[in-house]
């Protein structure tokens, strides 16, 4: 049976979405609903409706692959904490805190410095399919050029769309991850 006091939601973001995020466990601290962590689902536990401050941060030093804090993942909580910051989750290179305080410290204050931060992560959390999916992809290309079924089925689209994202990853790399 479902627990009232608990709710569970499947929420997809990227790295250059940290600052929308924050936003939403925000409004959800208004509505009565605090983060508790974050795996596959984000799981909130019932409270009060209050005014919560959270803050979502990309720690480029942890690896992507954790599910709990790394040595120089507690450092980095550890800073936070006596910023008065309290640690909710982290998930590979993601980390939630959340702060009552009306007005607290930022963890990062500096603009471009959060912008090569969330640009490094977001090359390390795709290097699996910059070297794996980009050389399958021109072999599946080649494999089935001369194929007339390539052309007139689905392959194609397939193809175009793996163009497209390829194509939108390397100007968004270009452009310094604006």
């Amino acid at each position: 049976m479902k627990n009232p006091g608990e709710l569970k939601k499947f929420l997809s973001f990227q790295f250059n979405e940290c600052g929308a995020l924050k936003e939403y466990l925000e409004e959800m601290a208004l509505k009565g609903w605090k983060l508790k962590y974050f795996r596959t689902y984000f799981y909130f536990e019932r409270i009060e409706p209050q005014k919560l401050y959270y803050s979502v941060d990309i720690f480029p030093e942890a690896s992507v692959y954790d599910t709990v804090p790394a040595l120089k993942t507690e450092e980095f909580i550890d800073y936070c904490r006596e910023a008065g910051w309290d640690f909710i989750c982290n998930m590979g290179l993601v980390n939630i805190f959340v702060s009552s305080f009306e007005k607290p410290i930022p963890i990062q204050t500096d603009e471009n410095i959060k912008l090569k931060t969330i640009t490094k992560g977001m090359l390390k959390q795709n290097k699996i399919s910059w070297f794996f999916l980009f050389p399958v992809f021109i072999l599946n290309f080649f494999v089935n050029f001369w194929n007339f079924k390539f052309w007139t089925t689905t392959y194609l689209v397939y193809c175009l769309l793996d163009i497209c994202i390829i194509v939108r990853r390397i100007f968004f790399f270009l452009q310094g991850g604006r």
